[in-house]
């Protein structure tokens, strides 16, 4: 098996918390090298795995012949100027999400990774979190019958992360704070793979309420599919009291989804019947199972020439949804694709 050396750009609480921990652990990567612009952090990232190679220069770091993977973990504003670099460098790229703030740069990183004949994709492991694949099993199965309503949350109450005293980058809209393009890019994401389409239009809300004051702490996206499905996505950090992760009526049934477990309602041979599912594993320990997964699918792409665990070109469509809902919310206006 060929072992990828990979670099992880950005020491910050994602980088630290999902990405070295993937590289550390699994076989096909060695983790090579960690960049960081902050002092302090590269220290404490020199303590925390002593045997990579710290830079505090990104070009420094892209000139390092070793290097096969670039893993960029910075602020979202960076993302596209960065991963165009590594293209240009030779390095394969994955990215936090979101991809980056538009649908135009979302284009020039795709063309980029095309011309340097680098694999490029996106960290979109929430495609892998159990309460998605459940509803997207369900409804495949048809045990709902023809969905009619999607709902789709994530109920936060003063999230430590983004409270007004941890002051960062994302309270920043510059540098693509807020939560449409934090919780947005990945709920967004699920709903078009359910759907296997992009929206017919959309009407949006975002309200900087209690911790952000120039980027949003809730939104509300409400999605029009051709086939008449509404899809209703919402976020917020100010949820005293939670709705289930997801609420998915159809024409013969029901789901009801925790982040834990769920309930479907469901009709068999014309009588109404109800199946419980708990989710194995706690939630932390199923979102590094779901890194590993997708870093594994990383290195088959990038050494087998497979499909990347997640194309490019169907993130550049959430972002597309993310501008058109900053569009409505601006205008008060529902905005058509």
């Amino acid at each position: 098996m060929e072992t990828i050396d990979a670099a992880l750009v950005g020491f910050g609480a994602i980088g630290a918390y999902a990405h070295c921990k993937a590289l550390e652990e699994l076989d096909e990567f060695k983790f090579a090298a960690i960049c960081d612009l902050t002092p302090a952090r590269l220290t404490i990232a020199q303590d925390s795995y002593p045997n990579i190679v710290p830079y505090a220069n990104y070009e420094a770091l892209l000139s390092d012949g070793s290097v096969g993977l670039v893993v960029l973990a910075t602020p979202s504003a960076h993302h596209e100027r960065q991963a165009i670099q590594a293209a240009e460098a030779g390095k394969h790229i994955v990215v936090e999400k979101p991809m980056c703030l538009s649908a135009d740069g979302a284009t020039r990183m795709i063309d980029a990774a095309r011309a340097n004949n680098v694999c490029l994709t996106v960290f979109h492991n929430r495609r892998l979190d159990a309460d998605y694949r459940l509803v997207k099993q369900t409804i495949e199965a048809g045990l709902i019958g023809e969905p009619i309503v999607i709902e789709s949350r994530t109920h936060e109450c003063g999230y430590i992360g983004y409270a007004k005293e941890y002051v960062n980058w994302r309270l920043s809209k510059s540098a693509g704070g807020g939560l449409v393009y934090d919780w947005g890019p990945h709920i967004i994401d699920q709903t078009l793979q359910l759907m296997g389409t992009m929206p017919s239009s959309l009407y949006a809300i975002l309200m900087s309420k209690m911790y952000y004051e120039e980027t949003d702490d809730y939104f509300k996206i409400v999605l029009r599919f051709p086939n008449g499905v509404v899809a209703q996505l919402e976020s917020t950090l100010f949820a005293r009291f939670k709705l289930p992760r997801w609420y998915v009526l159809g024409t013969d049934g029901a789901i009801w989804s925790e982040w834990d477990g769920a309930k479907i309602r469901t009709k068999v041979a014309g009588f109404d019947s109800e199946i419980h599912t708990d989710f194995p594993k706690d939630r932390n320990t199923r979102f590094h199972d779901n890194a590993n997964e997708f870093y594994r699918s990383v290195h088959a792409a990038i050494t087998s020439g497979t499909d990347p665990p997640v194309r490019p070109q169907q993130i550049r469509d959430v972002i597309r949804v993310i501008e058109a809902a900053i569009e409505s919310s601006e205008s008060g206006q529902v905005v058509s694709f």
